[in-house]
C-alpha cells in the first residue's frame, strides 16, 4: 500500500459552516436565502405580468422537491438555470433570457455577497497539511458554482491551500 499523496474534503460543514451567514443577512436586514430567491422569481414575473407569491413558492418548493429527489437518489446536482427552468416551465411562464440570467447569477452569487463562515480551526488544519499532501475539494454546488465557491474561499484566505483547479460535481 502506497502512502497518501492527496487528501480531499467536502466544502459544506467540513471547511465551509453552512448557514453560518443566515444570521449575518438577518442584521443586515435581509431576508433569508430561501426567501431571498422566491422573492427574485416572483419579482421578475410579476413585472411581466402579475402573479401571486404564493404561486411562486409553491412552484419552486416543487421544484426544489424534484432537485432533492434527483440529488438524493441518483446523485445528480441540477445547476440553479436547470432548476429555474422546470420552476417557469410549470408555472408555464418564461422570462427573457437577460432576465433569466440576472436571477440565475442573483442565486449563484448570493452566499459570496454574505459569506458563510469557515469551520474554527480549518485554516490552521489546512495550513498544517499543506505542503504535506496535495489538497483538494470535492463537493456538490447546490446552488452557488465553483466560480463562487474559490470566492468563498478565497475571502477566508482558504483557497491558497488547495492544490491544481477548484473543481466541484456540478457543472460551474
Amino acid at each position: 500500500m502506497g502512502s497518501v499523496k492527496a487528501v480531499t474534503f467536502d466544502l459544506w460543514d467540513t471547511i465551509i459552516h453552512d448557514d453560518s451567514d443566515e444570521p449575518k443577512r438577518k442584521v443586515m436586514g435581509l431576508r433569508s436565502k430561501k426567501a431571498e430567491r422566491r422573492w427574485l422569481v416572483w419579482d421578475a414575473l410579476n413585472r411581466q405580468n402579475p402573479i401571486s407569491e404564493s404561486q411562486v413558492t409553491l412552484a419552486y418548493d416543487v421544484a426544489d422537491a424534484a432537485f432533492n429527489k434527483v440529488w438524493h437518489d441518483q446523485h445528480i446536482t441540477w445547476p440553479i438555470a436547470d432548476r429555474l427552468s422546470v420552476l417557469l416551465k410549470g408555472l408555464g411562464r418564461t422570462l427573457p433570457e437577460p432576465e433569466l440570467e440576472r436571477i440565475v447569477r442573483l442565486h449563484e452569487e448570493m452566499e459570496v455577497t454574505v459569506a458563510p463562515d469557515p469551520i474554527p480551526g480549518i485554516g490552521e488544519a489546512l495550513a498544517a497539511l499543506h505542503g504535506r499532501y496535495r489538497l483538494a475539494i470535492v463537493s456538490d454546488a447546490i446552488v452557488s458554482p465553483g466560480r463562487c465557491l474559490r470566492r468563498i474561499l478565497e475571502s477566508h484566505g482558504l483557497a491558497r491551500h488547495f492544490d491544481g483547479r477548484f473543481n466541484v460535481i456540478s457543472p460551474g
